[in-house]
């Protein structure tokens, strides 16, 4: 149940614009969350963003513009880490903007396994996919996997797109470091993560 008004905040969205939909679940972990977000989509684009953070006001219409221009399959942005109200800092990639196509694309692939803090990271919400990439096989979020669920799906993902428009130089979302969330929490089941993230990723690859 919600502790926040965030239910009685989404109502009151949904009745101003009939393009919001409301999926109202119990908790049942990201994945799960993210999966049912997809299953509801219908639009030609997928994005994300986490309950904590917050993005640009063009958040969206800057990965529609870039991704439309170059008709990529996957676009990735930049983004501030918010340690504190006072305590912004931008994240580093080393890789330049513009549109990786083929063999240039598989490259950053196999360099993105290896989590680099210079490298793309593995976060769903610096992302903007075309829909159809995550359909023709099926592919969602493990819903087994709540922790490290990210790096998981978007590894799988980009071993089957052939056109990667980075905006690296666009800093449109804002990730604020919780110490509440999962990725602080102690996890006391993990470890069958990891070993399902190895296997998935191993037959995958």
């Amino acid at each position: 149940d919600s502790t926040d008004r965030s239910l009685e905040i989404c109502e009151t969205y949904c009745a101003k614009d009939p393009r919001f939909i409301l999926i109202n679940q119990n908790n049942s972990g990201p994945s799960v969350a993210r999966n049912n977000a997809i299953d509801a989509a219908s639009g030609e684009y997928l994005a994300f963003i986490d309950s904590d953070d917050y993005a640009e006001p063009n958040f969206l219409e800057a990965f529609f513009t870039a991704a439309k221009s170059t008709d990529a399959d996957l676009t990735i942005c930049n983004y501030y880490k918010q340690i504190s109200e006072n305590n912004i800092q931008k994240a580093s990639c080393k890789y330049a903007p513009g549109l990786y196509v083929g063999d240039d694309c598989r490259k950053i692939a196999y360099e993105a396994i290896d989590v680099s803090p210079f490298g793309i990271r593995p976060y769903s919400y610096i992302r903007f996919i075309k829909r159809d990439c995550l359909e023709n096989p099926r592919l969602r979020y493990n819903p087994l996997v709540y922790r490290s669920e990210d790096y998981l799906l978007w590894t799988q993902v980009f071993f089957r797109i052939n056109r990667l428009c980075l905006i690296t130089d666009q800093y449109l979302y804002y990730y604020v470091d919780n110490p509440d969330s999962i990725t602080h929490r102690h996890v006391k089941d993990y470890w069958p993560m990891v070993k399902t993230l190895y296997a998935e990723l191993n037959d995958a690859l």
